[in-house]
């Protein structure tokens, strides 16, 4: 087993999913949202946002993220 789990994001870990955007790891994969366009994108039940955790206690072990869209 990897250790690895997905967690449903919620409004607080806004901040660490900005913060993950914009890591230097993560620039050249990625375009970094606004906030304005998460918080839309978190309240509409089309997305779907998850935390990639390697240790689950709490949200700021989170090591990435991942958005989904149902088109």
């Amino acid at each position: 087993m990897s250790g690895l789990s997905l967690v449903p994001a919620k409004g607080p870990d806004l901040d660490l999913i900005m913060a993950l955007e914009r890591a230097p790891g993560f620039r050249e994969f990625m375009l970094p949202w606004p906030r304005e366009k998460h918080e839309r994108a978190m309240a509409d039940p089309s997305y779907s946002y998850l935390l990639i955790e390697t240790a689950p206690e709490t949200a700021e072990d989170a090591s990435g993220f991942v958005i989904l869209q149902v088109v």
